[in-house]
């Protein structure tokens, strides 16, 4: 089912889904190394899978008792299972583009107003993600420097929002107000990226 299908039935400018998992894995998975990188149980992402799409309190209760790589596993498969990527594909030549915009202000102005031209639910959803993904980065200690420059959370999950793998989309800095409708007593949010 679309995303935008999804909030909709839930009432919500976020999935449930998305925002379950999130919460799940910053509440106990922000140390993880590799935490958007290792694999899960088959048999634990099944199961979860068969809970968010059966009862989303059997599926809250079971996420707090698998393995947090699971977590960020099912939130994985969601994004990858949308009949429709998170950023439409009618849109995503001009995000790259814009990323290529070598001026930071310049290129912040172009994502902005492309996020703005996507389906308010994609808008609320890739923002939730970035600030998501932001303090997860964080909070990952950096690695030696003969391992890696730098953890790299974001990457590895924009690469499964995106479902291709050339370019990483970055947060342009400052304030964003996402969520223009009111729905069932969600209020208009501002995250800071």
């Amino acid at each position: 089912m679309p995303i935008g299908a999804v909030a909709q039935q839930e009432g919500v400018l976020v999935p449930h889904v998305v925002r379950c998992c999130v919460e799940e894995v910053e509440r106990r998975g922000m140390e993880e190394v590799g935490i958007y990188r290792l694999s899960a149980a088959t048999s634990d992402m099944n199961n979860l899978k068969t809970a968010f799409n059966t009862n989303l309190r059997e599926a809250v209760s079971r996420l707090r008792c698998v393995d947090v790589n699971a977590v960020s596993g099912i939130l994985k498969l969601y994004f990858r299972e949308l009949p429709e990527p998170l950023i439409p594909t009618e849109l995503f030549q001009s995000f790259t583009k814009a990323l290529d915009i070598p001026d930071l202000s310049s290129r912040s102005v172009s994502m902005l107003s492309l996020l703005q031209s996507c389906p308010l639910v994609n808008q609320n959803t890739f923002l939730f993600l970035l600030h998501h993904l932001k303090r997860s980065k964080l909070c990952i200690p950096t690695c030696s420097v003969t391992a890696c420059h730098q953890p790299r959370p974001a990457y590895y999950m924009t690469q499964r929002l995106r479902r291709i793998r050339q370019t990483t989309i970055e947060p342009a800095p400052g304030n964003i107000t996402v969520g223009q409708q009111k729905l069932k007593g969600e209020r208009k949010k501002t995250y800071k990226l």
